[in-house]
């Protein structure tokens, strides 16, 4: 039987037209822009990551603040991140090919180990650290898949490899829920450069004009990682699993066409449309409490 001292590091574990006469070779200049800004966008921003969770050898307990890097062949660190209070994270590699963790922390001792990741695939691992110089077994792999588009993996991975980029804004589930408000609307007022005029106005992004003064835009939308039409105001935050805001042609959105003003993507739930959620229960409350006053009022 292996000794726990010597178990693995690493366990098994997405105009209307102007109105006007714009000539054909005004098209082209147009079509010709946008497609050169989409071939300045970097490769490197879709593709693959690891990610994982930092834990205690030998046990469950999660370890906070761990220092992680991402280090290709050439000894040169592609990313670099910070794991959070539940030991997650999650390293952007700018493509396949065989790389080395490198994971240090405060009181523990540093881990390095070796990782094979392919094109478009998000790897997961467990990295295991030993709060003593113990030497440890090289890394498992725990599991392997592709991101899939329109499915929540693609919010994470993409949210890691922009934030990685200093691009765009985000909001994730415990955010949304943190605002304690069942209007989208003042939640999307919360995010640098957005403004929902009243409760029920759709949002606008901040955008600089020719003349440095800023001007209010309306944005792409885009649900699951589609387009949407429409229905904005018919969301309820509950539902929502994250929200991703671009800003202009400088934070477009590798393998979306580009907008002038922006793009926002809203991520469901798995879940979405669940009765039985805190918001919905403490508003049902709110309201059955609201009833049964009027009504103790007009029988008194």
């Amino acid at each position: 039987m292996t000794d726990p001292a010597q178990r693995s590091p690493l366990d098994r574990s997405r105009r209307e037209p102007r109105e006007g006469n714009i000539s054909l070779l005004h098209h082209a200049v147009i079509l010709s822009g946008a497609f050169f800004l989409l071939n300045l966008i970097p490769s490197d921003l879709s593709g693959q990551s690891v990610f994982g969770r930092t834990l205690l050898r030998g046990d469950t307990l999660a370890i906070e603040g761990v220092g992680l890097s991402l280090v290709n062949a050439a000894d040169s660190t592609v990313a670099q991140v910070t794991s959070d209070d539940l030991g997650r994270f999650r390293l952007p590699a700018p493509a396949g090919g065989a790389f080395r963790i490198r994971a240090s922390r405060i009181g523990y001792a540093a881990v390095e180990a070796e990782v094979v990741v392919r094109d478009a695939e998000s790897l997961e691992v467990e990295l295991r650290m030993a709060p003593e110089a113990i030497p440890l077994d090289p890394i498992l792999v725990v599991g392997r898949r592709e991101v899939e588009k329109g499915t929540i993996e693609e919010f994470y991975d993409r949210m890691a490899r922009m934030k990685q980029a200093g691009k765009g804004q985000f909001m994730t589930r415990e955010q949304i829920e943190a605002r304690k408000s069942l209007n989208l609307g003042l939640i999307m007022n919360t995010i640098p450069g957005v403004w929902t005029q009243g409760m029920n106005g759709t949002p606008r992004l901040l955008k600089s004009s020719p003349r440095g003064r800023g001007v209010f835009c309306s944005p792409e939308f885009f649900l699951d990682g589609q387009p949407m039409l429409g229905g904005f105001r018919s969301f309820v935050p509950d539902d929502l699993e994250g929200i991703e805001v671009y800003r202009g042609y400088g934070e477009a959105v590798p393998g979306e066409f580009p907008d002038e003003c922006g793009q926002v993507f809203l991520w469901r739930r798995p879940d979405w449309g669940n009765p039985i959620t805190w918001g919905r229960t403490f508003a049902a409350v709110g309201l059955g409490a609201v009833v049964w006053f009027l009504t103790s009022l007009i029988g008194g």
